[in-house]
């Protein structure tokens, strides 16, 4: 009896686990990427990332747990041939059957306008299926307003005692990159967020999803500013938390922050429990999507008949190979504020496969306008194809197409500053441009307006004055002309050339097949420092810093100041540019200052083409434990001698000379005085040959020397 009343207890309390147990899966920025990327197998396979493999974990998942809440966190549109051909269609019918409950609108939703969003809805979701979010999307426009049909500002659901609200929020950046109006972003965040969350308390909700389409830096902001959010599913900057964030609220609650980088390569899943009625997050782990997860069956071949469609329209990108890359070309540029070489070596392929083609002075894309890496190995089109992603042509169906363009030097600097100035702060590269034909070196800790140093154009000084021709895409065109308003002459489209055809040309016509990474240092911040440090040593100060690395560094200039004024008092050379750590060190003697107590010092930091950068300040305290007159010297002397004397605090002090009578001959200090050591220098030039007494005198403090003046 004991025994059965025991089972029937431990069947009740999992029974209640299982009602107060929520587990949430989340992926984001897809971009169509429904195959698998590389690395890639010898007979072309991918073997990371997929939609069938994000179908395996997804399927799992829901047939050994119960309250499974599966996301997608937006940016389902534009990246792979795979939009192209099915226009969204494909994905959303997919993520209809391997069981997404909600999804939120990502801006590249609208880079085809509303009507093309609308379309893909109808054909997936008119006969039911996952939810379509976003709260701050204003439909009322009559011509948009049969989407909101499918996008709602939020959605509740329920599972046992959980009550999970769930709203979503896109970045007001489609107002302005993408083809969204007549539909707007309402970019009062902060007031959609009280709105939205003050209508999921009155639902009676008690565990509270926002998905955000914001970036994770603003993400950040709103958990620290809003109650009751207890998640944030990050998306929009294809970022990867391994380890969640945690920000903790207004309310002293912690939220957690996660994102799952981009292209099905990752999935996210959270564990969350109540207890005495209120809910927790109490695990996380993100699922990398490569080799050892399996792809669902059934996913995989409706991917390969997908496949299938697309060849027959635009040829063997998926299963014919174009060629080898020796090693992994990564596309972001990280660590925006550590200094450095910032060019990538996906930027640097696109822009010299720019201008293999045209020929021009230069060539300029942005981080924003590539997306993918390309992985070491074999690699076919479709890989070259997801480097770009973005853009769509109506001429062939591809990407963005190349223009050819002329600018003077004054307007490229001015292009070059309001790309990356566009942030305030520099969170992510998806505007640090990158080039080729030239270089550059930028500040982001410069006030917006004011982060471009220096550029030069074929290793020479950029002339405001002068005309270049130069290269780059459509869309930098667009924001050229409705962004930053930066004149240029003589535009010439290659209608027949997306960037896709002329990185797929450059790769198996200009570089015959085989290609390698490789940064030069044409995008640059300042020479990192990874340390910098004063100590006295004896009488000296030894300086002594490092870097991290370095690019074109001539070298520092040490300064030192010891009242109001900064002075060079010295120089090393640097190591011009380099990856490698190193080391420098420089030796200081204020012995031979006339005063002297806390001394500050800086390093000037000074680049080839002369432009230069300051390290912080350090500080080192010379000043003495105790009073002391010291023995003038030289002595004897003719006809001048130095008096040295240290004052532990600043106050009053006198310093007089009397001859051997106790007549006073000279007043060589009579006033306030610093803390620290004073050198006073005493010209005898008029007094006899003899003996003669020195006396320090403080209200504290009185010493006499004797010193001899002997002509």
């Amino acid at each position: 009896m004991k025994k059965l009343l025991l089972a029937l207890i431990l069947s009740f309390s999992a029974l209640a686990i299982a009602q107060d147990t929520l587990t949430i899966l989340h992926v984001n920025d897809t971009h169509s990427m429904l195959a698998p990327m590389g690395p890639r197998t010898p007979d072309l396979k991918g073997t990371t990332g997929g939609i069938a493999r994000a179908a395996s974990i997804i399927g799992s998942t829901k047939m050994t747990e119960k309250n499974v809440l599966t996301l997608h966190g937006g940016d389902a549109f534009i990246g792979d041939l795979f939009f192209n051909q099915y226009f969204g269609i494909a994905e959303f019918q997919l993520m209809n059957a391997i069981g997404f409950d909600a999804m939120a609108v990502g801006n590249h939703e609208f880079d085809l306008t509303p009507s093309t969003l609308l379309t893909a809805f109808d054909s997936s979701l008119a006969a039911g299926g996952f939810t379509v979010l976003s709260s701050n999307l204003n439909l009322e426009a009559a011509e948009v307003q049969p989407l909101k049909k499918y996008v709602k500002p939020y959605t509740v659901k329920e599972y046992g005692n959980l009550k999970v609200g769930i709203f979503s929020l896109l970045t007001p950046e489609a107002n302005y990159f993408s083809q969204i109006a007549p539909a707007f972003v309402d970019e009062d965040i902060n007031g959609v967020v009280t709105t939205m969350v003050t209508a999921l308390l009155g639902e009676g909700c008690n565990f509270i999803v926002c998905m955000s389409h914001l970036g994770i830096y603003y993400d950040q902001l709103i958990a620290a500013s809003a109650p009751y959010i207890n998640v944030i599913i990050s998306a929009h900057d294809h970022l990867l938390t391994e380890t969640p964030i945690i920000v903790i609220n207004p309310l002293s609650k912690p939220v957690w922050i996660v994102q799952a980088n981009t292209a099905y390569s990752h999935i996210g899943k959270m564990k969350a429990v109540m207890n005495a009625g209120e809910v927790n997050v109490i695990d996380y782990q993100l699922i990398p999507l490569d080799q050892n997860v399996p792809e669902e069956p059934t996913i995989a071949g409706v991917v390969d008949n997908l496949i299938a469609g697309i060849e027959s329209t635009y040829g063997k990108l998926y299963t014919q190979q174009c060629g080898v890359a020796t090693d992994y070309f990564e596309e972001v540029a990280k660590d925006l504020y550590i200094s450095g070489m910032h060019d990538t070596p996906i930027g640097n392929l696109v822009t010299d496969a720019y201008l293999w083609k045209t020929g021009t002075d230069v060539a300029i894309t942005i981080g924003g306008s590539t997306s993918q890496p390309l992985y070491a190995g074999p690699i076919v089109p479709a890989d070259l194809y997801r480097v770009f992603g973005y853009g769509f042509n109506t001429v062939n169906g591809l990407d963005y197409r190349i223009m050819k363009i002329k600018m003077t030097g004054a307007a490229i600097w001015s292009a070059l500053e309001s790309s990356v100035s566009l942030s305030q702060n520099m969170i992510n590269d998806e505007y640090l441009p990158q080039v080729a034909g030239m270089k550059y070196y930028c500040n982001p800790t410069n006030p917006v307006g004011s982060r471009i140093q220096w550029i030069t154009i074929n290793n020479q000084p950029i002339d405001p004055l002068a005309t270049y021709s130069v290269t780059t895409n459509e869309s930098l065109i667009y924001a050229m002309d409705y962004l930053f308003q930066v004149p240029y002459s003589d535009l010439y489209l290659y209608q027949d050339s997306s960037e896709f055809q002329v990185l797929l040309d450059y790769v198996v016509t200009g570089k015959g097949g085989m290609i390698s990474p490789y940064v030069e240092g044409r995008v640059t911040l300042p020479v990192e420092l990874s340390s910098f440090a004063a100590i006295s040593v004896g009488d000296k100060v030894l300086l002594s810093w490092s870097t991290a690395t370095e690019t074109n560094n001539k070298g520092f200039e040490v300064e030192r100041k010891t009242g109001s004024e900064w002075k060079k008092i010295g120089c090393v050379d640097g190591n011009g540019t380099t990856s490698s750590s190193n080391s420098y060190s420089f030796s200081d003697d204020p012995k031979k200052l006339e005063s002297y107590g806390v001394i500050y010092y800086r390093l000037k930091q000074i680049n080839y083409d002369g432009s230069y950068e300051y390290s912080e300040e350090v500080r080192v305290d010379l000043t003495p434990a105790k009073y002391a007159l010291t023995q003038n010297y030289p002595n004897p002397f003719n006809p001048s001698t130095n008096i040295s004397f240290s004052l532990p605090a600043t106050e009053k002090v006198t310093l007089k000379v009397f001859n051997t009578v106790g007549e006073e001959v000279a007043i060589l200090v009579d006033e306030i005085k610093e803390a620290g050591k004073h050198k006073v220098n005493w010209d005898a030039t008029g007094l006899t040959s003899g003996i003669y007494f020195y006396q320090m005198k403080t209200e504290k403090f009185s010493e006499i020397k004797k010193l001899i003046l002997m002509k």
